[in-house]
């Protein structure tokens, strides 16, 4: 009597399974009807379009946010009491699915009914930046808090320089070239202030009306290339290429053609004479300063790294130079390393690294990473690379993580949310313990070198994070256990035996140049110097006199 209505009966289901309203004893009734005629499997393919689900599944699947930091329990590696219930019920289908190569496809699909809401995708991140700094050597920034890097994305806000020189690239294509000392505030992706220093500029036809204000006077670029100086004495305005509109304060506005030069003093007077297009540095200037400061710093660091490999209880050192593609063998530089031994590259390339001429290793999908073994036990460790984040495509995102997560395992990775994390394994699968930093890449980080390291250290009982040198959290071990790691993956994890993690996608995307494991904690200076001597331009912050 009820065969007649199966199909009836099946389209009901699906309709109900697409509304996303299948109870648990109708999606049981749904599979069991699949297994018992698989010919169905066609039209729930046809009605479902499967493909298109299956893709939307692994995205929300793969890019589901964690929950606020103030909620930790949310965020912990192990998610018991927050995986939804819907996922966990899912896994016994898939693997009675298994069996049933017809039904394969269906069954997969059907557990978009255990899929979390749209509502419950992670946030989506914004940016406030309209410019980008591109370039820059020998800079001497005026405080800490003025620092920036090459890569930066630049918010509205000042650049405040002692010496060096540096290039902006704004949002709507013109660029600068800052000469210091000076100071230049970043107004808009086409507006800028310059209120002491020398600049010059070029504004392609997408940039038509960038304006530089100055205290003596506006100036708007109409399609062209021109220098600026700005000091106590007035401003001056250079033009190489092309016409600057001038709008003084006091008087009406007035054009500068190619060649010509004007200057504005203290008392408001204009004078006019011949450009000089020496007087200022330009872009291609800057590539030669740059690049030689570059090649002088990466002899530098070539020392500093031979002697780095010669500390006894650095026990992993890659530098990414010389990789060796054939045999996908990477060479553990570390002379105390024993019977740790070289690492097995998997998926992975060489890639541009910090300096020109230098490498580092790409990680660019789910397949790569880097295959080790770390044997024994340790009381107290350091971890420090030196990373250039693409994306954060997952919920975790590894640095260094040992596989599984068993008592004494330590996991070094980023949250997707930016904050970088040191998680330790306990023998109690519910107290593991999490040692996050504040967020550290936010999207105006992305896709710049920065220095990571973390200190585990047993005899200060104390988990120290730093960027760039700088100790930016420390946190009170919440408990005592030696450090365990065994099969160990640079840039990947192999979840092994731990299912219960609801995340086992955490494949690295970006590079990482240069990467250290020490058997001790390194002190707060030594971090200092590993990030000294492995930076790829040369910084200087000049502290204001007190």
């Amino acid at each position: 009597m009820s065969e007649p209505r199966e199909p009836n009966h099946v389209e009901v289901l699906i309709q109900k399974y697409v509304a996303g309203q299948l109870t648990p004893a109708e999606a049981k009734d749904l599979l069991g009807r699949l297994q018992k005629h698989p010919a169905l499997g066609a039209e729930v393919l046809d009605h479902l379009r499967l493909d298109e689900m299956l893709t939307q599944l692994i995205q929300a699947e793969s890019y589901a946010a964690p929950q606020a930091a103030s909620d930790r329990s949310q965020r912990s590696e192990l998610q018991p009491n927050s995986m939804p219930f819907r996922v966990m019920n899912l896994r016994p289908y898939i693997a009675w699915a298994t069996a049933l190569a017809a039904c394969l496809v269906v069954l997969a699909g059907l557990s978009g009914w255990w899929r979390p809401k749209p509502a419950a995708a992670r946030e989506e991140t914004t940016t406030h930046a309209v410019a980008v700094l591109t370039r820059m050597a020998n800079v001497e920034w005026a405080t800490p808090g003025d620092v920036h890097y090459p890569g930066a994305a630049l918010a509205p806000g000042w650049l405040r320089l002692k010496a060096g020189v540096l290039q902006v690239e704004f949002f709507n294509g013109a660029r600068v070239v800052l000469e210091g000392p000076a100071e230049l505030q970043v107004v808009s992706a086409k507006e800028a202030l310059c209120n002491s220093g020398k600049l010059s500029a070029e504004a392609p036809p997408s940039a038509h009306g960038f304006c530089i204000r100055t205290p003596q006077m506006n100036l708007v670029d109409l399609g062209t290339a021109f220098g600026l100086a700005v000091s106590g004495n007035g401003t001056e305005v250079h033009v190489f290429k092309g016409e600057v509109e001038l709008q003084e304060k006091s008087t009406a506005k007035q054009s500068l053609k190619e060649g010509e030069a004007a200057s504005v003093g203290s008392s408001g007077a204009m004078r006019h004479f011949p450009a000089s297009h020496s007087a200022f540095m330009s872009a291609s200037d800057l590539d030669r300063f740059a690049l030689a400061d570059q090649r002088r710093r990466h002899e530098n660091w070539q020392a500093a790294s031979a002697q780095l490999s010669a500390d006894p209880s650095l026990l992993v050192h890659f530098d990414f130079e010389g990789v060796a593609l054939p045999d996908r063998t990477l060479h553990n530089l570390a002379i105390k390393a024993g019977a740790l031994g070289d690492a097995t590259m998997v998926g992975c390339s060489p890639g541009p690294g910090r300096w020109p001429d230098k490498h580092a290793l790409e990680f660019s999908g789910v397949s790569s990473r880097v295959l080790l073994n770390v044997p024994g036990e340790f009381k107290s460790l350091t971890l420090a690379a030196w990373v250039r984040v693409n994306s954060l495509e997952n919920n975790y995102n590894s640095l260094f993580m040992c596989d599984a997560f068993k008592p004494g395992a330590p996991h070094w990775q980023i949250l997707c949310t930016g904050e970088v994390r040191l998680g330790v394994a306990n023998r109690d699968p519910t107290a593991h313990a999490e040692y996050d930093t504040p967020v550290i890449f936010t999207p105006e980080r992305l896709g710049q070198w920065t220095h990571l390291a973390v200190v585990y250290d047993a005899a200060a009982k104390q988990v120290t994070h730093f960027v760039n040198g700088e100790a930016v959290k420390r946190q009170r071990l919440l408990f005592d256990t030696s450090l365990r790691l065994g099969p160990t993956q640079l840039g990947n994890w192999n979840r092994g035996d731990y299912t219960a993690d609801a995340t086992p996608i955490r494949n690295f995307s970006g590079r990482i140049d240069e990467f250290e494991f020490y058997r001790r904690s390194l002190s707060e200076t030594e971090i200092r110097q590993l990030y000294e001597a492995g930076q790829a331009q040369s910084i200087r912050i000049v502290q204001a006199a007190n």
